[in-house]
């Protein structure tokens, strides 16, 4: 994978590989789940559920003795079912069907029929159509690597048999394969039957560019999903969730909306084109126009954001306000219509109920040390290119002249203009057009 980042750690769809599958075998309700792990094994514990076991394999052997070092951990009852953390898009639907075909006592294999099957193990099947073995690409023959039918990696079977096969396996230039089970369970007698899935569910990830491929196929699924739930999708093509999405009723996503992490849209909410939204929940009648940045913020009803604005983590803004171009917001609660249209910021602060924060208007919340509280009453209205230098207050009702620097306290109905008073000096010219005289 080039970089540093364990395989099964890559984010796909904005979770690693890995837990993508422990959550869909989750689905199945499993008596009980183990990660087999060997290198790396606190960063992948720290992805997984608690109701995810880590188990360790001291030495990276092959699928085969993973299986046996995970299989050790669990109770030689019922069905064991296998998966592989860089197999990510097998549907539970999948999964479910080995599962039902080993509780009848087969081994089930999960298969794919690919246009290109280079890098996979074949299926090599008997002239009546029955599975023989799965022969490693390494191992095949001229012949055997024509086969389009491959070994998708995830395999069911009765716990007690699985068990018993692994440690008879036999090691192939020193590594003990999964796949060595399907001959000693011919040899058994015990029938070996073949699930085929669709091939976008074979899709391994071995390289940047598999896993970029997956990305589009799990993106298609979720925009699918939500198109199912009422969402209307401006070009499902153009739209990226990564993390977990809640929606309301008619809810409009334009192009390039990105979602990341928990997020929630209620009722009758319209995303414009190319907004990012991490983290947050936007309330019902809200808009939020092109280009804007939502992360870590709460907005309620009837909201009207951008274009272009940013709200950072700790943004609250109440029912009806609005926020407008190039207005940054963290850690601030508008309440009600309060209007922040253009060109300002707003941190540490909270800004009373109908009142109007003038175009350039910032909050001087740090002092070089320490963030420092602006509170701003009820009806305030803020003239343009105001600073406010915290701490400070803003009484009820006040009014503070356009291009004023406020460092004390406003009493509440009265008028602050605090700039210094403008002066001109007849005929007086910059040094260098006095040289150009």
């Amino acid at each position: 994978m080039v970089g540093t980042l364990p395989k099964v750690l890559q984010p796909l769809a904005g979770q690693p590989l890995v837990a993508h599958v422990v959550t869909t075998l989750q689905t199945l309700q499993p008596h009980d789940l183990v990660v087999v792990a060997g290198i790396h094994r606190e960063a992948i514990a720290a992805t997984l559920p608690a109701q995810a076991r880590i188990v360790i394999q001291p030495e990276p052997r092959g699928t085969g003795d993973a299986a046996r070092v995970g299989l050790e951990s669990l109770e030689a009852t019922g069905v064991a079912l296998v998966a592989l953390a860089d197999v990510p898009l097998i549907t539970a639907s999948s999964h479910r069907q080995a599962v039902h075909a080993a509780a009848s006592g087969a081994v089930a294999l999960l298969t794919a029929t690919l246009p290109n099957p280079t890098g996979y193990g074949r299926i090599v099947r008997h002239t009546h159509g029955e599975v023989q073995a799965i022969i490693e690409e390494r191992a095949a023959d001229d012949g055997q690597k024509t086969i389009g039918e491959i070994f998708v990696g995830g395999l069911a079977a009765p716990a007690a048999l699985l068990v018993n096969w692994l440690e008879r396996l036999e090691p192939q230039q020193g590594e003990y394969l999964l796949t060595g089970v399907v001959a000693l369970a011919r040899h058994d007698g015990v029938p070996v039957v073949a699930i085929a899935v669709p091939a976008e569910e074979a899709c391994g990830i071995n390289d940047l560019a598999q896993l970029a491929h997956a990305e589009r196929i799990m993106q298609r699924r979720i925009a699918q999903e939500l198109m199912q739930r009422g969402v209307r999708l401006a070009d499902p093509a153009r739209l990226d969730v990564r993390g977990h999405v809640t929606t309301g009723r008619n809810v409009t996503l334009d192009v390039g909306v990105v979602l990341e992490g928990q997020v929630r849209l209620e009722d009758d909410v319209h995303i414009g084109p190319y907004v990012v939204i991490r983290d947050s929940i936007i309330g019902a009648g809200s808009t939020i126009l092109p280009f804007s940045h939502v992360e870590g913020a709460v907005l309620h009803q009837g909201v009207r954001v951008g274009p272009m604005a940013r709200l950072r983590p700790g943004a609250t803004l109440c029912d009806g306000v609005r926020v407008g171009n190039f207005v940054e917001i963290k850690a601030t609660i508008l309440h009600e219509r309060v209007s922040a249209n253009h060109l300002s910021y707003l941190g540490d602060a909270v800004v009373g109920a109908a009142s109007n924060i003038g175009a350039g208007t910032i909050t001087c919340n740090y002092d070089g040390h320490a963030k420092h509280r602006t509170t701003i009453g009820e009806r305030v209205f803020v003239g343009s290119g105001t600073e406010l230098v915290a701490p400070v207050t803003l009484g009820d009702e006040s009014t503070i002249a356009a291009g004023s620097t406020v460092t004390h306290d406003v009493p509440a109905a009265s008028l602050c203009v605090a700039r210094t008073r403008q002066r001109i000096i007849p005929g007086w010219a910059r040094r260098a057009l006095r040289r150009k005289g």
